[in-house]
């Protein structure tokens, strides 16, 4: 009997270790999972402006070219080319793609596509005052709010209109 006594404190020591143990792991696990998914936010957020920022350059430099703000000595083809390409946007878009969720990975696609789009009205000689113009700039507008939702629903942040 006293023996039973014995292997059942040793039983319920064991027992309650791993049990300690175990719930400790747990909490362990929780916290980094929190800790993940906390620096996987803070990284999407941080790609998510340099994206933003990097369409709000070459938006601004595309208009300025097409109200006539670009060096002489080259066309305005080749300015709306090299604004467009001074941002280094197909890269960025790319990193979007692998970071984030598909709803935004397609906004930014076209988004991305429809500034591509203004360059290429730019490049063809139309100023801001033409309807071709007008709608470009319309549609890339468009893009871009419908871009700045899904990455504020991506990111948890409340509805801004």
């Amino acid at each position: 009997m006293v023996q039973d006594v014995e292997w059942f404190a040793l039983v319920s020591t064991l027992v309650g270790g791993l049990i300690g143990i175990g719930s400790a792991l747990m909490v362990e696990r929780t916290k980094w999972q929190r800790q993940v998914s906390q620096d996987d936010l803070k990284s999407r957020r941080q790609l998510y402006a340099d994206f933003l920022a990097d369409l709000g350059i070459t938006r601004d430099a595309i208009r300025a070219i097409a109200r006539g703000f670009h060096p002489t000595a080259i066309s305005r083809r080749q300015a709306a080319e090299e604004a467009f390409m001074a941002a280094d946007l197909y890269s960025r878009r790319f990193q979007v793609a692998i970071s984030a969720p598909e709803p935004v990975v397609a906004q930014a696609t076209a988004t991305y596509r429809a500034l591509r789009s203004m360059r290429d009205v730019v490049a063809e000689r139309h100023d801001q005052k033409s309807p071709e113009y007008a709608t470009a700039k319309a549609a890339f507008e468009a893009a871009l709010s419908e871009l700045l939702t899904r990455m504020r629903a991506d990111l948890g942040a409340r509805p801004w209109r």
